[in-house]
């Protein structure tokens, strides 16, 4: 599909409802989810954050680096590409704060701006609050102060999940049996058609304290229906269902999907 950007006069309407001072408001949220709904107007240099779609502003940024977004990018149908992700505890609400201090005129760079005629980019470094210092690329419409985009730019992404599956990870679902104190966490892997191939499947017990990992691999095509026991851990986890239910969301699971990935290419048999 063709990229859809602000139009020249959607610009216009951005930068002219972006003067009134409720915009530059700095504990102030503005939620609007029209395309030129503005999120922040920079109070130290005007630089303005409007709602956008999946292809421009915010939305766009969020979906493509926030690392609680599942939002998939197909390079092809099996290729899932690997766009960077900002830190964990790099919230939405700082997006705007943090991109004012990379647009300076000293951050400027016209070599490496592959779009010179629709975007000005800016290349900075930024000192978080945990000492980390981060270098980001920011891109603004060409003589405007309203924000395309803005990302990391190290090629290592420091901050990404290994990439081992081609395939989109869900969200995490649960239910909780009280009466036997077992907690049951699942997610799905979807392939670029959305259907499900593969679940893993979490249940703690919170009276051995022990969780138990398998994966349900779906059937598609000659390939059959089949639930594989994964391993049992000894583990100390929260009393609070939704306590767990987070934890499970970011916890890293490059080791089980190493192992989905040998059986869905049939290199372990069970």
């Amino acid at each position: 599909m063709p990229e859809e950007l602000f139009t020249k006069s959607e610009l216009t309407e951005i930068a002219n409802e972006a003067i009134k001072p409720i915009y530059s408001e700095p504990n102030f949220i503005h939620l609007g989810k029209n395309k030129t709904s503005i999120r922040g107007v920079s109070q130290s240099n005007g630089l303005i954050m409007a709602y956008g779609n999946s292809d421009t502003g915010f939305k766009h940024i969020y979906e493509r680096h926030s690392p609680a977004s599942r939002t998939p990018y197909w390079e092809n149908p099996n290729k899932i590409g690997d766009p960077t992700k900002f830190a964990l505890n790099f919230v939405p609400v700082d997006y705007l704060y943090v991109a004012s201090q990379i647009f300076k005129d000293s951050n400027i760079s016209t070599e490496k701006n592959k779009r010179p005629k629709l975007f000005d980019l800016f290349i900075g470094s930024f000192k978080h609050r945990n000492g980390r210092e981060v270098e980001y690329r920011l891109f603004v419409y060409k003589q405007s102060k309203v924000i395309h985009t803005f990302f990391i730019n190290e090629n290592s992404r420091p901050f990404n999940k290994k990439k081992v599956l081609n395939l989109k990870q869900g969200w995490v679902s649960g239910n909780n049996d009280l009466f036997n104190d077992i907690q049951t966490f699942c997610f799905s892997y979807f392939d670029s058609d959305n259907i499900e191939q593969v679940k893993v499947i979490i249940r703690y017990n919170g009276n051995t304290k022990k969780e138990r990992w398998y994966i349900q691999v779906n059937p598609i095509k000659e390939r059959p229906y089949l639930t594989y026991f994964i391993d049992e851990k000894n583990v100390l986890k929260s009393d609070q269902f939704m306590v767990n239910l987070f934890s499970y969301e970011y916890e890293n699971v490059t080791w089980i999907e190493k192992i989905i990935k040998s059986v869905l290419n049939n290199k372990i048999e069970y």
